[in-house]
This record gives structure tokens, sequence and C-alpha cells, in this order.
């Protein structure tokens, strides 16, 4: 009997149990066809995105627009600075409709630009093609998009700047332009330098500027073209240019701190070291050449003289020189030499050294920063301000500029740290140029100067550090900030 009842229970729950998964059975109702209806757009010129009633369907013109109602349908195109356009298209199978909308019709989809520059007069470019058109100006029926607009002006640096044209809209431009009818500058926003800190300028027998650099070599102008000469591109060893010579046969000597280079022209490069020649300091501070040809180099280790191939050194070990730091060599119609070192002015004869002491001499101290030699034979020489300790108190020897006539000094002080003096340079009216950290000083007479600065000139910075002049007359200033030219000539008529 419980037999029976235990099949009787175990039947029930079967059926229970197949009741319960017939209920949990569901068929999911057939899903509807996808619309049919489709519409192709397309638009001159191609490229707009496609919106359908409002919404953006991830296409772009020419495309077609599938599996859609076939009904009225607003289809709208858009871009960028162009005006919205919209029509109505009604949707259908099998070949679908045709939109093709020609914006280039719509006169209302133009713009145009507005053209002002500071001064006005200049030539107007658009994309580099010239609009025959000078500022001020307004040119209209301008397409949507972006223009490169470029002004040119006799006497002035060209400028240019990008700007937005929109459907139905004016758009202004103003730029200025520099003067460059006196002076002109560059920098690494101007022209393909590979830095702006400029250590030195000279200018050789046909007219090509060169330039040292604080770390990137030297640079090489011809006055239409820049190129860059450096450690990774010629046998230069040593990217941190100290000083440039240009000797009779136009070669160009450059120092540098870490040896000494001769570039002969096209561009070939000797560079000597302490490892391959007995160059006693490969860290050159001056450089010079006296009326027999001789190369005559400022070094820490001393004066040295460059005999063929063999460095002749003199110092303190051969000779009555108490030092050994050579700051600045100027050679002399004689075979004198004048060699300023760290703390001492003296004149070489070629075996001996005659001082110069500012307590017997009327010099401003014994530092010279630069020394040139005028047109009638006077020496003129920078003193820059010199520290020295006094009982144990440091302070400052002002700085100025001195004259040494053959056989006296006369001199003038120049008050103030800033006045830091690192070049002197006499162009060939015999003007006499100062480079300091506090401008460019011009010397007419020792007690007549005058001083550019970038608030009363177009020079690029205070901080000058070298000057020289081409045969045209140009003046050629490397500064902390870039390179100036100055046409010194036009300002002087």
């Amino acid at each position: 009997m419980e037999k029976q009842l235990v099949k009787y229970f175990l039947l029930t729950i079967l059926l229970i149990l197949l009741y319960s998964c017939d209920q949990e059975i569901s068929r999911s109702p057939s899903e509807p066809e996808p619309p049919k209806g489709s519409i192709f757009v397309n638009s001159i010129p191609s490229g707009f995105k496609i919106y359908l009633d409002g919404r953006f369907t991830g296409r772009y013109t020419p495309d077609t627009i599938p599996f859609i109602e076939t009904a009225l349908h607003e289809v709208g195109l858009r871009r960028d600075l162009w005006k919205d356009t919209s029509v109505v298209v009604e949707a259908s199978e099998g070949n679908p409709p045709s939109v093709e909308i020609n914006l280039l019709l719509n006169q209302s989809m133009y713009g145009s630009i507005s053209f002002n520059s500071s001064p006005q007069g200049a030539e107007v470019y658009l994309n580099d093609s010239s609009l025959n058109v000078i500022t001020p100006a307004i040119v209209s029926g301008l397409l949507p998009g972006r223009y490169k607009v470029r002004f040119i002006l006799p006497e002035h640096r060209a400028n240019e700047a990008v700007v937005a044209v929109s459907s139905s809209q004016t758009s202004s431009i103003n730029i200025a332009l520099k003067d460059t009818s006196i002076w002109v500058d560059y920098n690494k926003l101007t022209a393909p330098l590979p830095t702006n800190v400029l250590t030195k300028v000279v200018v050789d027998n046909n007219d090509i500027i060169w330039i040292g650099t604080v770390d990137k070599g030297i640079i090489k102008h011809s006055g239409k073209s820049w190129e860059t000469i450096n450690s990774s591109n010629s046998p230069l060893q040593n990217n941190r240019i100290t000083t440039i010579f240009v000797d009779r046969e136009n070669n160009k000597w450059i120092g540098t701190e870490g040896g000494l280079g001769k570039l002969q022209d096209p561009n070939s490069i000797t560079f000597f070291t302490m490892s391959n020649s007995n160059l006693p300091n490969s860290n050159i501070l001056t450089i010079d050449q006296d009326n027999a040809g001789t190369i005559w180099i400022g070094t820490p280790s001393g004066l040295v003289k460059l005999d063929g191939e063999n460095f002749v050194l003199y110092n303190h070990s051969n000779t009555n020189l108490p030092r050994k730091w050579v700051n600045e060599i100027k050679t002399t119609a004689s075979t004198d030499i004048w060699v300023a070192l760290d703390s001492f002015v003296t004149r070489f004869n070629g075996s001996s050294f005659e001082f110069f002491d500012p307590e017997f001499h009327n010099i401003p101290n014994s530092q010279i920063g630069g020394m040139d030699i005028s047109s009638t034979g006077e020496l003129w020489a920078c003193f820059t301000p010199q520290p020295i300790k006094d009982s144990g108190i440091l302070r400052v020897i002002e700085g100025g500029i001195g004259v040494y006539d053959g056989s006296t000094w006369r001199s003038v002080l120049i008050f103030g740290p800033n006045f830091s003096k690192k070049d002197l340079f006499i162009d060939k009216d015999d003007n006499k140029w100062v480079s300091t950290a506090n401008g460019l000083l011009k010397f007419y007479d020792l007690n007549t100067s005058e001083a550019f600065r970038p608030l009363n000139s177009g020079i690029i910075s205070l901080k000058v550090n070298s000057v020289a002049e081409d045969s045209f007359g140009n003046l050629w200033v490397a500064t902390d900030d870039g390179l100036s030219k100055y046409k010194k000539y036009l300002e002087t008529k």
C-alpha cells in the first residue's frame, strides 16, 4: 500500500513539473521588417554632414540614407563655417529619390574679409596669390573656410595670419607691419635660427655673415639663405662658439670651448684640439692676425702663436707675463700686439710684455672687454666694471672707454654694473661701437656718444655681444635675443 502511495505521489510531482515547464515556454513575436525607404543626398561641394529630421546620420555627402520610412523627411546639410541648409524630401522604395544641393549657387553662402594693416598701403595676398588690392580693402564672394592672409609693404617685414570666413559674415583682420627701413631683426620666429643667443658676428670678404651661437654651432647667412654648421653635420667638434675671425685669405677661424676650427671655402673644416695637436688649451677666447699673416690666439693658458701647424705658447713660464688668461688680442700696424689679460693691460713686442697699470696710466681699470684700432692708429679699448677686494671688502671699479695714441692714455668712465662691456668695433667711418649688457653704444669721439636700445631704436635686445660691418655699410649686431641689421647709412643721410 505504501509503495502505491509513493507511486501516486511521484506521478503527481511529475505532472506538476510538466505543467510548469509548459507555462514557462513562450514564443517571441516575429520581428517587423525594417523600413525600405531611402534617399540619396549629394552636395556641391561635397563633404557636408547629412542630417535626417534633425539628427546626424553619421554620413557625409555624397551618400544614401537607407532604411527610413516612406514618408516626408527633412534632410539637412551642415558644415563648419557654412550656413545650414535643409530641404523636405519624400523617401520611397526601389529607386531612391536623389537630392543634389548646389550651395555655390546660393549667394548667402559666401562671406567677406575686411583687410587692414598698420601702416596702410600693403599689398594683400590670399593663400599666396595676390588679390591686386592694397589695405584698407574689403573683398567679398569668398567661400567659407580658413585663409592665409599675407601683407607685403616695401621697407617693412611681411606678416601673415589665418582668418576664418563664415557664410553671410564679414571677417576682419588687421596686422601690424614692422618697419625695416632702418633696422631689421632676425630671431627664431622670423628666420631659421637654431637659437636666439648669439655670441659673435663677423663678415667675410664676400659679404657672407658668420654668426656664433652659445651652443648650436655657427650660422652662415648669405643675405638670402641661412645655414647652420655644427658638430652633427661637419667636423666642428664643439658647438659652443666663443669667437670667429676672418683672415686675409678669407678663412674663418672658429673659437670654441673645445678647440679651434679653420673653415676654408666652400665648407672644409680643420679642427685642432689638445688631443690632435700641441694646442695648449682647447678653450679659445680670442683670435687675430698680424701683418705677417701669423694667427694669434688667446686662451686660459696664455698667448698662442700658430706657426704653420705648430702652436707656440707664451705665458709666465717663458716670458714676463704675470697671468695666463688672455681675454682679448689686437694686432697693430707694427709688430706690437695688445694683449688683455683677466686683470692686466699689456703690449707684446714679440719677446716681452709692457704693462699699463691704472695707477700710473689714465685708464679706468685693468679689465678690457674689447679692443680695436682706428684709422689714425689709435687703440680704443672698452673696460668692463672690475670687481676687486679691498681690505676684504668686495667693491667694483667702474668701467669705461680708453684711447691710447701711441704715448699716452685718455679715458672716460661709464658708470653702472649693467654697462658690462663685451666688445668694441670701429666701422669704416671711424665710429666706435661698444657692445654692452645695457644696449649698443656709439662713440663719435671720447666725449660724445649715443645709446641704442629697444625703446629708442629698432635694435632687438639690450644685451649686445658683438658688432660687424659689411661692404654696404650695414651693421650686424649679435645679441642674446637674436640678430639685428642696422642700415646706418640711411639714417645718417
